[in-house]
């Protein structure tokens, strides 16, 4: 061998020890980009796809939370790994390609923020997910892409949305005589009842969601117990009262109205009110019977009293009549049993006077 090539073959040896020490190296970041994505802890699902958007680099929770190996994943798209709605198939199989999948295809979209859901062997899960596009000198590589479970808070939105429906439901369904509100601190009505809403002029409680107090009842002031209450934090338990309503209605009502506290926190007022119409009408019935009867005693018992002073041309008028009483009939007929009873009397006295 020459002395040129024994000089070439030195420079070949010493280019394919670089050639090696890159590759080494090339595989030392390589490790520490797979170790590093591998790394990233809980809440965060990080993964990579290349541009045959196949799985590259992918976080061990997501391996733990799919109890999969990482030679099951690394290879595949995420659409031969994620399931289609029916959970029979992968998306693939459904000829379904997943956000990601589709961003690549796109060019390399950005997308932020996404809500999206994800069937898997363990369920259906809700994600919020990310995806950027990873450029190496201007020139496409992959995409990175992230997401967060957020099933867990899905289903608590899912539970209060529940609990919201049940309360609501509650509030709407209140039967007459009650008339039901809930009013939030802005002073708008949160919850009611379709009575409260038929009684202010509307069809159902859904129309009134969202007005004020005032905009449904005439008040002195333009303030209703139940703004006195939110301004005040004091209860307001058991008084009568006269609710008037747009169109000129006076309705005598029992109110009550109490703060509700969440975490030492006013959040509103329950006012309840109760239609006491037919108790009012049944005491101003009573009271009507009450007064006729004063006033018809009297007249009898003065009528006695004079027969018993001797005066046997005695007689008792009937008191005049009373709308709604009904004892005016049978206290009638007692004043003409007396009124016959004094006329005999007489005419007893009278025959024993002749003989």
């Amino acid at each position: 061998m020459g002395k040129k090539d024994e000089e070439v073959s030195k420079e070949c040896n010493k280019l394919l020890e670089r050639i090696n020490q890159l590759e080494e190296q090339l595989r030392q970041k390589d490790a520490f980009i797979e170790a590093l994505v591998s790394s990233v802890p809980k809440p965060i699902f990080l993964y990579f796809i290349d541009t045959e958007g196949k799985l590259r680099y992918i976080s061990e929770y997501n391996l733990e939370f799919y109890g999969k190996n990482l030679d099951e994943v690394i290879g595949k798209r995420p659409s031969e790994i994620f399931l289609d709605p029916t959970g029979q198939r992968t998306m693939a199989e459904a000829g379904m390609k997943t956000m990601i999948e589709t961003a690549l295809e796109n060019g390399g979209m950005k997308i932020e923020n996404k809500e999206v859901k994800l069937n898997t062997e363990k369920g259906l899960l809700h994600i919020l997910t990310s995806c950027a596009p990873v450029k190496v000198n201007g020139k496409l590589e992959g995409m990175v892409g992230f997401y967060v479970d957020v099933t867990p808070i899905k289903q608590k939105e899912e539970e209060a949305k529940r609990a919201y429906e049940m309360i609501r439901e509650v509030f709407k369904n209140m039967p007459f005589p009650a008339y039901v509100l809930f009013v939030n601190r802005e002073h708008k009505v949160q919850y009611a009842n379709d009575e409260i809403a038929k009684l202010a002029g509307y069809s159902k409680a859904e129309e009134i969601i969202g007005l004020q107090p005032s905009e449904l009842f005439k008040t002195e002031g333009g303030r209703t117990v139940a703004d006195k209450v939110l301004d005040t934090g004091k209860a307001v338990v058991g008084i009568q009262a006269v609710t008037r309503t747009k169109d000129g209605r006076e309705i005598p009502v029992l109110v009550s109205c109490v703060p509700v506290y969440i975490d030492g926190e006013m959040a509103g007022v329950i006012d309840v009110f109760i239609d006491i119409t037919e108790l009012k009408e049944k005491e101003d019935e009573i009271m009507r019977t009450l007064n006729y009867t004063d006033n018809a005693l009297e007249l009898l018992t003065v009528g006695i009293r004079e027969l018993q002073a001797g005066n046997l041309n005695a007689r008792v008028e009937k008191p005049p009549r009373v709308e709604g009483v009904k004892v005016a009939e049978r206290f009638e007929e007692t004043v003409d049993y007396f009124n016959e009873f004094a006329e005999r009397l007489q005419e007893i006295v009278r025959k024993l006077a002749e003989d």
